[in-house]
């Protein structure tokens, strides 16, 4: 943007009155070449000083764009693709990607966007990772964020995070299925909603992310987590469950066998009713 255009674009938008004037003070002082374009927020009735300081100072407003927890690279392209109503559908989403908020300049590009989201979760993740319990049962961050992901979609109570993360760690260690209904709805869905309840016979979908049907971890994250639940994951709680079920209150009820485990899901549906 030259220096005509910022010009009109702040005559056009009432923050000048005079353009010649504006134009003329700016030019004595030699400072055009100066000013910054970008998205500023000015105050009403601002003197040509003020203006110009802040165009010079170049310091743009900042939006505010959010990743949901527990959303998914499909959730995330559809949204980026209606906020900044971009025709570009193919543009690569990392797959390592913490659900928050994050800001962004008005002239920014998707792609400067989601370097800038890239960027934070790499070192977020490392710092949790590099203060991780060294006792859990993983190998690299790939493998934190996609226990971290399942946790995120099994539980909204941070209360509750750090002790599921403790039951898959040991059913791994126990060489047990992990067995978790959102690998299940992701390995059908794909990362797009999904409308209706799970049946047993979902359980059997033949996919690497079903892990009914597998044993170990999914190839990749099911969602984008939290933070919560990357520390979670990094540090679980210590315990002997080994089942857990949804209460229908929020919340779950945890199990260190399997009988326990079905007398628990028979009360909760009897309460149901």
């Amino acid at each position: 943007m030259v220096f005509s255009e910022i010009t009109d674009e702040l005559y056009n938008n009432k923050i000048i009155t005079n353009k010649f004037l504006f134009s003329s003070w700016v030019k004595i002082n030699f400072i055009s070449k100066n000013l910054k374009a970008g998205e500023y927020k000015i105050i009403k009735h601002s003197s040509i000083l003020d203006v110009i300081t802040q165009l010079n100072k170049g310091t743009p407003l900042i939006r505010y764009f959010q990743i949901l927890e527990g959303s998914t690279q499909y959730k995330l392209r559809h949204d980026l693709i209606k906020l900044f109503k971009s025709k570009k559908e193919k543009f690569d989403i990392p797959k390592n990607l913490i659900a928050d908020t994050y800001g962004y300049n008005y002239n920014d590009s998707i792609e400067k966007i989601i370097n800038n989201i890239n960027s934070y979760s790499k070192r977020k993740s490392m710092n949790i990772w590099n203060s991780r319990n060294k006792s859990i049962p993983l190998k690299t961050v790939d493998e934190l964020f996609i226990i971290a992901s399942i946790i995120e979609k099994e539980t909204s109570k941070n209360s509750e995070k750090q002790l599921i993360a403790g039951v898959f760690y040991n059913r791994i260690r126990s060489n047990m299925k992990l067995q978790s209904d959102p690998t299940v709805i992701y390995s059908i869905s794909k990362g797009k909603q999904f409308d209706r309840a799970l049946t047993r016979k979902d359980t059997k979908f033949k996919s690497d992310y079903n892990t009914y049907y597998v044993k170990g971890l999914p190839p990749s994250p099911i969602c984008f987590p939290s933070l919560s639940s990357l520390y979670a994951a990094a540090n679980p709680k210590k315990n002997n469950y080994y089942y857990f079920v949804a209460d229908r209150k929020g919340g779950h009820l945890f199990s260190k066998d399997y009988v326990t485990h079905r007398k628990k899901i028979k009360l909760i549906k009897k309460n149901a009713n």
